[in-house]
């Protein structure tokens, strides 16, 4: 892997979101969990009881932004998701750095859209903030296969994950 990172990505970001996703319901299947893996602008990344009585947000940002905010997520985000209905009753918090609830604080896989970018997620040095790299990748080498069947499964459990808290919200609404 080249250690060249082009910057900031839209679609290097939906493959961060998607690996954080898969990363926690893969360890908690039974809770919910949201990723913008397509940047809608909602909040980036929500988990909702990992902690009883309590939604974890994130937000994600380029590794190298020197704007990134010290307090993560923004006010804002964090009302966004008090609004939700399957936050009702429950506090919303930022999420603590993966690593300090026994996951990995590191993953990497292949760029949904482009097979010859690497995408690397980490935690962020604050809670509630997740981090991304991209660098270049040999797409026909071992580590080039093992970040595509990664990426594969992560898109495939976000799109899961989205469909269950589609679904959730849904069974919340007032008929």
């Amino acid at each position: 892997m080249d250690d060249t990172d082009a910057g900031p990505n839209p679609l290097a970001e939906g493959t961060a979101l998607a690996l954080r996703a898969h990363l926690l319901i893969t360890a908690r299947p039974e809770l919910l969990v949201t990723a913008d893996v397509q940047r809608a602008g909602g909040p980036d990344l929500v988990c909702w009881q990992w902690q009883p009585g309590q939604v974890w947000v994130w937000q994600l940002r380029y590794e190298h932004d020197r704007r990134a905010p010290k307090r993560w997520p923004p006010a804002a985000v964090l009302a966004s998701v008090s609004a939700d209905p399957l936050s009702a009753g429950l506090e919303v918090v930022a999420g603590p750095p993966l690593h300090t609830v026994g996951l990995s604080a590191e993953q990497e896989a292949s760029n949904m859209a482009e097979p010859h970018e690497a995408v690397t997620v980490l935690d962020g040095p604050v809670p509630g903030l997740q981090l991304y790299r991209t660098a270049y990748q040999e797409v026909e080498s071992p580590d080039g296969e093992r970040r595509e069947a990664a990426m594969r499964a992560a898109k495939l459990s976000a799109s899961r994950c989205n469909r269950a808290v589609d679904a959730a919200r849904a069974a919340a609404r007032p008929a």
